[in-house]
């Protein structure tokens, strides 16, 4: 199911755009491929990607391999306060009663924790698989800028009256930063 799973987002990527990702429509059968990328939803995906390859050797694609450090890149010097991608979704359904009824969300992809979590994966994957030393600089650039430069006050932003999704996100994405950390690594302890 991994594998399929893996395979259906790979299938979903845009790498023509002049920001390579997804969009938030995936789920939408009738959407048209237009509109921005998502940033956020493209981090997470970009994260979970490479947890899947580190942890049960899931190849990533490499056109999406090709686009990850360029996204890290872009990173680099961003404001805390820049926009998350947002989606508005619209369900109808039979509810608990037997109505059918029509629900609207607002659905908030966050990019702060995701560029961590896929700068400290990107770090650990060109370290596994002895990437050129400017690529390595180049992540430690992302993720020092992340973690360093706007850290505390995105974690302050991320306990100060936030909903709780952001501070979980946030907490995950902090949680996999180590020196050591063979989750992240995908190799044991030294």
């Amino acid at each position: 199911m991994l594998r399929e799973t893996s395979d259906w987002l790979a299938g979903q990527f845009d790498a023509k755009g002049k920001v390579p990702g997804w969009r938030t429509h995936l789920n939408e059968s009738g959407a048209p491929d237009t509109g921005e990328i998502a940033d956020g939803l493209t981090l997470q995906i970009y994260a979970e990607l490479l947890r899947a390859e580190a942890e049960v050797s899931l190849a990533v694609p490499p056109g999406i391999l090709e686009a990850i450090p360029r996204h890290l890149d872009r990173l680099v010097g961003r404001p805390l306060d820049y926009a998350n991608s947002l989606n508005i979704i619209a369900r109808t359904f039979t509810n608990y009663d037997g109505k059918l009824t029509t629900r609207t969300i607002v659905v908030s992809f966050l990019w702060f924790p995701w560029a961590i979590e896929v700068a400290h994966r990107w770090l650990a994957r060109l370290e596994r698989f002895g990437g050129a030393a400017e690529d390595q600089v180049r992540a430690r650039r992302a993720l020092g800028h992340l973690v360093v430069d706007l850290g505390a006050q995105g974690f302050a932003a991320a306990v100060d009256g936030a909903p709780t999704f952001v501070a979980s996100e946030t907490l995950y994405a902090l949680a996999g930063i180590t020196e050591q950390n063979p989750r992240a690594t995908g190799t044991a302890a030294r």
